[in-house]
């Protein structure tokens, strides 16, 4: 029964403190820039930034990321937040982050006709898995802006 005791106590507190934490949804408020730093054949890396405002009064980690990458609409393959992103709290302001992406199959072609174009509409659409203290929430993203190579 001791024991018993010994371990509801500490799991008491943490639910008590789980449960006073308000969460309100991070806005992701526009996309402010971004710049190709890498467009071959071999893949594409760019830094995007993006106005975000965090209401809540702790900072909120992205921890994964699940990102399709679109080049003139047409999906280039799956990008990968490179960066570690971390959202401060009770703050609005821009965050840069490196995106990377492989090519799939097929865009090959399309890739090397863009090369010869002076913009490019760059699309980021999927899912973000944010964490604070030990609970997580996965959003959406949808950003598209055309791009001058």
């Amino acid at each position: 029964m001791r024991k018993l005791r010994v371990l509801l106590l500490p799991l008491s507190l943490c639910l008590l403190l789980v449960s006073c934490i308000t969460y309100e949804d991070v806005e992701m408020l526009g996309l402010e820039d971004i710049k190709m730093k890498e467009f071959s054949t071999s893949g594409v890396e760019a830094i995007v930034s993006m106005k975000v405002k965090n209401p809540n009064n702790y900072k909120i980690s992205i921890v994964n990321s699940d990102l399709d990458l679109f080049i003139n609409g047409s999906k280039l393959g799956k990008a990968v937040i490179k960066d570690k992103i971390v959202i401060k709290k009770d703050r609005t302001e821009v965050y840069s982050f490196t995106v990377g992406a492989k090519p799939s199959g097929g865009i090959l072609g399309s890739l090397l006709s863009m090369a010869f174009s002076k913009n490019v509409k760059v699309g980021v659409k999927g899912k973000v898995k944010a964490r604070a203290f030990m609970v997580s929430k996965s959003f959406d993203v949808d950003v598209e802006q055309n791009v001058s190579l």
